[in-house]
């Protein structure tokens, strides 16, 4: 059984001005630094062999923070585990996005290549770390790609909030995925 922990990574100030964050390089406020150490504490009551994020700052410090929490020693940082591609909707508020949607701005990486991506991210890591416990730390477009995915999309890919470094837990068997925990929140 190879058990895979989908953490999103902790709060950056655009999160908190609920502004759209794609590829941009954003680092984790002081909010997200201790969103990232609540979920270490959570995380280290079991035993986690491993920690792969993505190579964006936001996650990569959520990773890192956990990884000193836990004790894990493996770290691996993997660049298709980053967040889609919005191109310039990237920075905007919702209410600037629909604007931008009605003048036919569209994000630079169409859903269907961001799904097959993070698809393909899940199953190299399926493969990679077989039989072992895995933390990845990536992004809400990541997660909701992969839960509806593995859901069958039964948690359809963008129709829920992932809060800011909440875990869903899914299980891989050799078969099939199965979701284990879903959007926990540590707050």
């Amino acid at each position: 059984m190879t058990t895979v922990c989908l953490v999103r990574h902790g709060e950056t100030d655009w999160n908190r001005d609920g502004r759209l964050q794609g590829l941009e390089d954003i680092e984790l406020n002081s909010n997200g630094k201790r969103q990232a150490e609540m979920c270490g504490e959570y995380l280290k009551r079991e035993c986690w062999e491993t920690i792969v994020c993505s190579t964006l700052k936001r996650a990569r410090e959520t990773a890192l923070i956990i990884k000193d929490v836990t004790g894990i020693k493996s770290f691996f940082e993997k660049s298709s585990l980053t967040e889609r591609d919005f191109g310039k909707l990237s920075g905007l508020t919702p209410v600037e996005r629909q604007t931008a949607m009605k003048n036919n701005i569209k994000p630079n990486e169409e859903l269907k290549d961001f799904r097959n991506r993070t698809v393909s991210a899940l199953n190299d890591i399926a493969k990679d770390f077989a039989g072992k416990k895995i933390i990845v730390v990536t992004h809400g477009g990541v997660i909701n790609s992969l839960l509806s995915y593995v859901s069958k999309g039964a948690i359809e890919n963008g129709e829920n909030l992932l809060k800011n470094a909440c875990v869903s837990i899914i299980q891989y068997d050799n078969s099939d995925w199965k979701i284990q925990l879903y959007n926990k929140m540590l707050e």
